[in-house]
């Protein structure tokens, strides 16, 4: 039921959720939600694109107002399920459309998502890559509520997309 619309695995896990309800009564910000995967026809790991754009159904292609609203931030902070496939599929793509020589503002937290089971190869691969093109590889530490990065914010700040 991963990702099932109207089961458990298509809704928001509920501490991420109270995470996100906390951050919106602190900040006065709003979470944007993007739904993805509406056609049947193709694949869409990514939260950007699907995996063939059909011709017939533009939410297939590109979702370029959602770069440029994410390129208006510091930084986009990445986590979630699954490394293997959506996560990414969607920092590939991210990458692949984002001013190349801000790259090292797309952060992914290594350990704030997994791989399908089976699958890991593929998510080792996908981080390997990121590292390469200059994506920041980092863990988030839930005692001190930090990134493990140098310099880094105290809290997942910028625009963070799960």
């Amino acid at each position: 039921e991963h990702c099932l619309v109207g089961s458990t695995g298509g809704c928001v896990e509920p501490h991420i959720l109270a995470a996100l309800l906390e951050w919106e009564g602190k900040t006065g910000g709003t979470v944007v939600y993007v739904h993805k995967g509406a056609n049947s026809f193709t694949e869409h790991y990514s939260a950007f694109k699907a995996e063939v754009p059909r011709p017939d159904d533009p939410t297939t292609d590109l979702n370029v107002d959602l770069i440029h609203d994410l390129l208006k931030h510091d930084n986009v902070t990445v986590c979630g399920q699954a490394l293997s496939h959506c996560v990414g599929s969607s920092v590939a793509d991210l990458a692949d459309n984002w001013d190349q020589s801000r790259l090292k503002d797309i952060i992914l937290m290594e350990n704030l998502t997994s791989p399908v089971p089976g699958f890991e190869a593929a998510g080792e691969s996908y981080v390997a890559s990121f590292r390469k093109r200059g994506i920041t590889i980092t863990t988030y530490d839930f005692k001190s509520k930090r990134r493990s990065l140098p310099g880094a914010p105290s809290q997942l700040e910028g625009c963070t997309m799960c």
